[in-house]
């Protein structure tokens, strides 16, 4: 969990508070050494080699090269999704904000 550890008084205030869990889960992700992204796979592994002296040596042994299949979703549906993962979406824009940051910085 982002936020912090799931047991004592961090976990309660950040199952109650969530602009302290958002806060916190921000503080932890920049602390890690590399932020990958899952549509950027290729630039996160050559990220990870450039920045991780042991991940030189990992292979990438399979990478999806079709067109993945999308389903469509009417607009009362996507406007739900978005709502319901507010959160997620604001530590997804964060963490995508720091990997161009990490692959800036890299060239």
């Amino acid at each position: 969990m982002l936020c912090g550890p799931r047991f004592g008084d961090i976990a309660n205030k950040c199952s109650t508070d969530k602009t302290f869990a958002l806060s916190q889960a921000k503080t932890h992700l920049k602390e890690f050494a590399v932020v990958g992204i899952q549509e950027c796979y290729s630039d996160s592994l050559s990220l990870i080699r450039k920045t991780i002296p042991w991940a030189k040596a990992l292979q990438l042994y399979h990478e999806n090269q079709g067109i993945p299949t999308t389903k469509i979703i009417s607009l009362v549906d996507g406007e739900l999704i978005m709502t319901k993962n507010e959160w997620d979406m604001e530590i997804y824009t964060y963490a995508l904000q720091l990997f161009r940051e990490q692959t800036e910085t890299d060239n």
